[in-house]
């Protein structure tokens, strides 16, 4: 597949550009949540508390209100990332008594607990070192940490996404779906119907003097399979999360999830980023235009991770 996107800046991982309107609805999004998470936060632990609270619940922020549509994004992320992380940080603290050692394994078991949950968030890796070396205000609070000031404060950041996000229509938070999807029909499809072949008919300008070569019932063929092909493509909706198959057999065949969607008025800068699940190059991310990735995808899978 060809992209035009300049290979070193997929090496570098610069991404694309974000509208202006974008950018300052996320902006004052993420001032609202922090205004009342610090808040609260002060008033339950004091500054030295939410000092050491805050950082975790501003790197959820962003997630939240600069990339709602994302998979770490989404509430099982952000409520059981954190809280089974704060869980973790202040089992640490009380059963370890190196300081380094109880750091590292709250950070360490978090990320792996979070994978087994399916419920990956980078914050709560914040979220469990503060519960180890967060002081006096936070250790105080031994397992309440959990309930007050992390579960709190991830209420409070959800319920301001939820109704900030979806006053633009252009932002959804919660954005993922079940990936259990119900399949589209397969652009690849080669049951062609009696309209696709009487249209390509009319688009080759068949006539009774037209003779029927093995090169004409070729073109006739392609035909119908390109009408199949546009055909279908009415019915394959794209949306992040979604996971995505080309319909190809054998080394052809691949999966792929859509991780995020940058629309753009000029269809050249609509892009679409995704990671590859199965097949070949699995695990790679890439991006390319929204009309590059429509052609390649025939079916929305039903994917099981």
């Amino acid at each position: 597949m060809q992209h035009n996107i300049p290979s070193w800046i997929r090496f570098l991982g610069i991404q694309g550009r974000t509208p202006i309107t974008e950018q300052w609805v996320s902006a004052v999004g993420g001032l609202l949540s922090i205004l009342v998470v610090f808040s609260i936060s002060y008033w339950v632990t004091n500054i030295d508390g939410a000092s050491a609270i805050l950082p975790s619940m501003g790197a959820a922020t962003v997630l939240l209100f600069a990339a709602p549509k994302g998979p770490l994004s989404q509430p099982w992320a952000l409520f059981v990332g954190n809280v089974l992380s704060a869980i973790i940080g202040v089992c640490c603290y009380q059963w370890i008594n190196n300081t380094f050692l109880a750091a590292g394994l709250a950070v360490g078991l978090s990320i792996l607990a979070m994978f087994i949950c399916r419920c990956t968030h980078p914050p709560g890796g914040a979220t469990a070192l503060a519960a180890v070396i967060g002081g006096d205000a936070i250790h105080q609070l031994g397992f309440y940490y959990v309930l007050i000031p992390t579960l709190v404060n991830c209420v409070i950041i959800f319920s301001v996404a939820m109704i900030f996000n979806n006053l633009f229509g252009w932002r959804r938070y919660p954005a993922l779906k079940s990936i259990n999807v119900t399949n589209h029909s397969s652009s690849k499809n080669t049951n062609v119907s009696g309209d696709a072949i009487q249209q390509a008919l009319l688009d080759l300008n068949q006539t009774e003097a037209t003779p029927y070569t093995a090169q004409y019932l070729k073109l006739l063929v392609d035909r119908c399979l390109q009408l199949n092909h546009a055909e279908a493509e009415k019915d394959l909706v794209l949306d992040v999360g979604n996971y995505y198959s080309n319909g190809e057999t054998g080394f052809k065949w691949s999966v792929r999830q859509i991780t995020d969607i940058f629309p753009h008025a000029d269809p050249q800068h609509y892009m679409v980023a995704y990671r590859i699940v199965e097949g070949k190059n699995k695990r790679r991310s890439d991006s390319c235009q929204l009309a590059e990735f429509s052609t390649w995808a025939s079916t929305c899978v039903d994917y099981h991770s």
